[in-house]
């Protein structure tokens, strides 16, 4: 008996138009849900920022923490030879009382409690459970935060024969090491964070821009719009820069969310920033 392929191929010409061209790649794919390998490869102090939460605005010390994960169902993915890795970025307010999400997370990753600053522990390995949620616009993404709270512990597991514990190593680190510490900033450390490219703008069946272009840098420009960027001391690092006043100058002196609606490369976002960067 042979097969019929009209009636197969009818089915999938009724769900896809092939005359519609796709923008910017394939889009984005949430890492599937389920136990992730995690590794800690970057830690982003973004300053003051205005928080608008129930139509109240209020000033918030927000930082950035990106893992990268691997394992059977995070394997990375394959773009023009190289190996590109899925990241989930979490953002919350900078913040060591008790109660706050991120002393919470600190905790839960310094289990050993040998680390005094959360910078000390990139490059860890950690697991996590990787959550889907769906946004306000209807589009689903990966977070490592449910119900409970975050899901981020370290990485070792009970077997369920001998009641062992044994180590689940991550992959290999496949994300460079991306850290801004906003009171110990340097010009080297600015420009590591530095994201090239942006986003193309995207339009709806009528020709209407419903998503402007907007620039993949996301961490520098957050760090630009922190109320409390003007004196801080990359702004005036920068500000010499500019004036064209190097380290000659220095010389002999020390240099010393909660969430609602998802934003670009955030774990409540569609999109990461990093995509095609090592």
């Amino acid at each position: 008996m042979s097969f019929n392929y009209a009636a197969a191929v009818a089915a999938a010409a009724s769900q896809v138009d092939m005359n519609k061209a796709s923008k910017g790649g394939e889009g984005y794919q949430p890492p599937a849900k389920g136990l992730a390998r995690l590794r800690f490869v970057g830690y982003i102090e973004c300053g003051k920022q205005k928080d608008e939460w129930q139509g109240q605005v209020k000033i918030k010390e927000k930082v950035k923490l990106i893992f990268e994960l691997s394992g059977p169902k995070h394997a990375p993915r394959e773009h023009d030879g190289n190996k590109i890795p899925h990241r989930i970025t979490i953002e919350e307010n900078l913040s060591l009382n008790e109660k706050a999400w991120f002393y919470k997370i600190f905790k839960a990753m310094n289990y050993n409690g040998e680390a005094t600053h959360i910078a000390q522990l990139l490059g860890n390995e950690f697991l996590g459970e990787v959550i889907h949620k769906t946004s306000k616009r209807g589009n689903v993404y990966a977070t490592l935060k449910g119900d409970a709270g975050y899901t981020i512990r370290a990485p070792y597991v009970e077997d369920p024969e001998t009641g062992e514990t044994r180590k689940v190593p991550a992959g290999p680190q496949l994300s460079e090491i991306r850290c801004f510490l906003w009171d110990y900033a340097s010009k080297e450390m600015w420009d590591s964070i530095f994201i090239e490219g942006q986003y193309d703008e995207e339009k709806n069946e009528a020709g209407e821009v419903v998503r402007p272009a907007r620039s993949k840098n996301v961490f520098q420009e957050q760090i630009k719009q922190a109320v409390n960027f003007e004196g801080s001391p990359i702004a005036e690092i920068l500000e010499g820069a500019a004036l064209g006043i190097g380290d000659e100058a220095d010389a002999g002196e020390e240099q010393v969310v909660t969430h609602d609606e998802p934003t670009a490369g955030t774990e409540t976002g569609e999109d990461d920033p990093l995509a095609g960067v090592s």
